[in-house]
């Protein structure tokens, strides 16, 4: 006997309706890592760079890049991002790193940050955040972190069920993807109930070796890797360890892929950014003959890290003319930079400017005539 369909919100299928259903072309942000439409748990100790790749995720997702500048995103689209653990000015710092390094306009990053905590254990709170994600439409929406969210007790399941019965109401209403970063407990385990880790669709753990010596290195760098201790949809274990390379002079952070002990993508990445600062300071072309024989590197070396700055349009290629000896001249080929700023410097500048004139012509209004 067939069961009357009426227009209820619940929707059942028959197994015809699923063997009609097209596999899921997008159903990863990160494969392995982010759901496209899910749950993510982000965890750690204090100091394991969880903010500092998530910021980096959430311009990759809003830009349309990479994650890391490396990793391949496979849905794109806005991004609401929430931390309140540090100040507004140096929250915005480490995004401006993010687009700083891949020297795209901001423009083309569709983010939108928030700094205030909301309380998505109160129905007030998630009524706020809905009319953020209805007028913003993400893909991925960020909670940095989960106690500036959920003000409750963590190791209470009634407390905890109730916030994630809100969000999951927000995730399938609204097909988007969320990312919440949480605190290691003393043991290092994922602290809080254990409906969270129930709850959650991806579980990754953020564990940092401090102080590594890597040889090829001057200087002792941090080594972070990311374990997969729950994915529902894909394969849990290792994802990937990289070495943050934070420059704060070039207002830049990259990252240097750490692989079996394969250290020549750290090595890489400290590269881009000395060779850049060195022509900054410098103020004048250089070949690559001469940045070699100044950082002591391979030329293949080199030559990698030049590709990847011409790439992201740091510098660009020139002819300059040098000495071949009895008083001659030759043509040969050079490194500039492509302009003393970069493309958030010059918009940000554009910005300013616009911003005083404006400011002005208030004033000449209110002056006497």
């Amino acid at each position: 006997m067939p069961i009357e369909r009426r227009s209820e919100p619940y929707r059942l299928y028959s197994v015809k309706e699923l063997l009609q259903l097209e596999d899921d072309p997008q159903c990863w942000i990160v494969r392995n890592m982010i759901p496209r439409i899910g749950r993510t748990f982000v965890y750690g100790r204090g100091g394991e760079y969880k903010s500092t790749i998530l910021f980096d995720l959430a311009v990759a997702v809003g830009s349309g890049g990479r994650l890391l500048d490396q990793y391949p995103i496979q849905t794109w689209g806005p991004v609401l991002l929430f931390s309140t653990e540090a100040s507004i000015f140096r929250n915005r710092d480490r995004v401006f790193s993010f687009i700083r390094s891949r020297n795209i306009h901001p423009s083309s990053v569709q983010l939108h940050y928030g700094q205030q905590a909301i309380r998505l254990d109160q129905p007030e709170g998630v009524q706020l955040l809905e009319r953020m994600i209805e007028a913003i439409r993400p893909a991925l929406v960020i909670l940095d972190p989960f106690r500036s969210f959920f003000r409750g007790e963590e190791n209470s399941s009634t407390e905890v069920g109730a916030m994630t019965d809100h969000l999951d109401t927000l995730i399938e209403k609204h097909n988007i993807s969320v990312v919440i970063i949480h605190h290691a407990n003393k043991t290092g385990d994922l602290r809080g109930s254990s409906v969270i880790q129930g709850w959650a669709d991806s579980v990754l753990k953020f564990v940092a070796k401090k102080q590594k010596q890597l040889p090829g290195l001057t200087k002792k760098v941090d080594v972070l890797t990311i374990f997969g201790e729950k994915q529902r949809f894909g394969s849990e274990g290792k994802v990937f360890s990289v070495v943050p390379v934070i420059n704060e002079e070039l207002g830049m952070t990259t990252f240097g892929i750490y692989d079996d002990e394969d250290y020549s993508g750290v090595v890489l990445a400290q590269l881009k950014h000395t060779v850049l600062e060195y022509l900054r300071k410098a103020g004048r072309p250089a070949t690559k003959t001469e940045l070699t024989k100044i950082f002591r590197v391979g030329n293949d070396r080199m030559r990698d890290a030049l590709a990847w700055l011409k790439a992201g349009g740091h510098i660009m290629e020139v002819s300059l003319i040098v000495p071949s000896g009895l008083g001659r001249t030759r043509p040969v080929a050079g490194i500039s930079l492509a302009s003393n700023s970069s493309r958030l410097d010059m918009a940000r500048a554009i910005v300013r400017a616009e911003t005083a004139y404006a400011g002005s012509e208030d004033d000449d209004e209110d002056a006497p005539g």
